[in-house]
C-alpha cells in the first residue's frame, strides 16, 4: 500500500478576508502498489476529480507545491505533460507548479503531515500494511 496526500488552501480574492487564516484541507488515500500505480496522469487525474469534488475547478490559477519525487518532478516530459492536460482541462490562466529543492521537504506543508501520519499508522494495525 502507499500514502499519497493532497493539502488544499482557498485563497482569498478581497481585502476584507485577508487578515483571516485561509481553510484548509487534507485529502489522505491508501493506494494498492499493483493494481493502481503512481503515473503522473493518474495523479492528474485524481488532482481533477477533486478539485471538481471540493468546487474549486472554477478558478483562474492553480499553484501546485510538489516534493520532486518522481512522479512530480517538473523536468520530466510526462510531467509537463501532465500539467499542460490540467491546465487546458481546467482553463485555467495561469499555472505554477513548484517543486521542493532536494533535501528540503521539510519545507513542503504535505511532507510534514504525512510524517504525522507515519507516526501514527505505525502504532496502528494498518501501519504493518504501508
Amino acid at each position: 500500500m502507499k500514502k499519497n496526500a493532497q493539502k488544499f488552501a482557498e485563497i482569498f480574492d478581497t481585502f476584507e478576508n485577508l487578515r483571516k487564516f485561509p481553510p484548509q484541507k487534507v485529502r489522505i488515500r491508501l493506494k494498492d502498489s499493483i493494481f493502481q500505480p503512481s503515473l503522473p496522469f493518474r495523479h492528474a487525474t485524481e488532482l481533477y476529480n477533486i478539485l471538481l469534488e471540493e468546487g474549486l475547478s472554477n478558478k483562474p490559477i492553480l499553484y501546485l507545491y510538489t516534493d520532486g519525487g518522481p512522479n512530480y518532478r517538473c523536468t520530466y516530459t510526462r510531467i509537463q505533460l501532465s500539467y499542460i492536460c490540467l491546465f487546458l482541462v481546467l482553463d485555467l490562466d495561469y499555472f505554477v507548479a513548484v517543486q521542493t529543492p532536494p533535501q528540503h521537504s521539510w519545507k513542503n506543508p504535505v511532507e510534514r503531515i504525512m510524517l504525522i501520519l507515519n507516526l501514527q499508522c505505525g502504532t496502528s494495525k494498518i501501519g504493518t500494511w504501508l
